[in-house]
């Protein structure tokens, strides 16, 4: 979700009833959208995951470390195959603009396929427990499988990232 507030139209108004409207909503929030980015581009983070992670919190489930490599498995072909490869190309055209926006697009679609897979995987494969999700718990599961998670840094975006996002209605 790489420098896109409004993917394809407004944010929705009403409360996010799936994952593509919960990422809207969240990434239009710049605090979420400056840690995304900054966890993608200085760790490799998938914005995806870190938006499914928070969307089901707001959903009241639960990730632990299987379901998260579950998911990441998932879409690791659509996100090698499109969204980074048409990513790299996207920011090496930002000189032609007509070039630029073209590209963003065709990675917003190829985001698109990944949310709607991860859509689906959640609603069948993430326990809901009801209750509170803990955010900081779902997005510490996933980025702990990438980076080490006694970074201070590194916990305090995460921790600040599923603050913002809890806030989300």
């Amino acid at each position: 979700m790489d420098e896109k507030i409004n993917a394809g139209g407004k944010s929705p108004k009403a409360l996010p009833k799936s994952l593509w409207q919960f990422a809207l909503l969240a990434y239009a929030d710049p605090i979420i959208q400056r840690h995304c980015l900054h966890l993608q581009d200085h760790y490799n983070l998938d914005v995806n995951m870190l938006l499914a992670a928070g969307y089901c919190s707001y959903r009241g489930r639960v990730w632990t470390p299987f379901i998260c490599r579950d998911l990441m498995c998932l879409v690791a072909p659509i996100r090698e195959a499109n969204i980074l490869p048409l990513r790299r190309i996207r920011r090496d055209a930002k000189g032609v603009k007509a070039l630029y926006d073209a590209l963003k697009n065709a990675e917003i679609a190829a985001e698109k396929m990944e949310i709607m897979a991860l859509q689906e995987a959640i609603e069948t494969r993430v326990t809901a427990v009801g209750g509170n999700t803990r955010y900081s718990d779902n997005i510490l599961h996933y980025v702990g499988i990438h980076a080490e998670v006694d970074s201070e840094p590194l916990c305090n975006v995460c921790r600040e990232l599923a603050a913002k996002m809890a806030k989300i209605r």
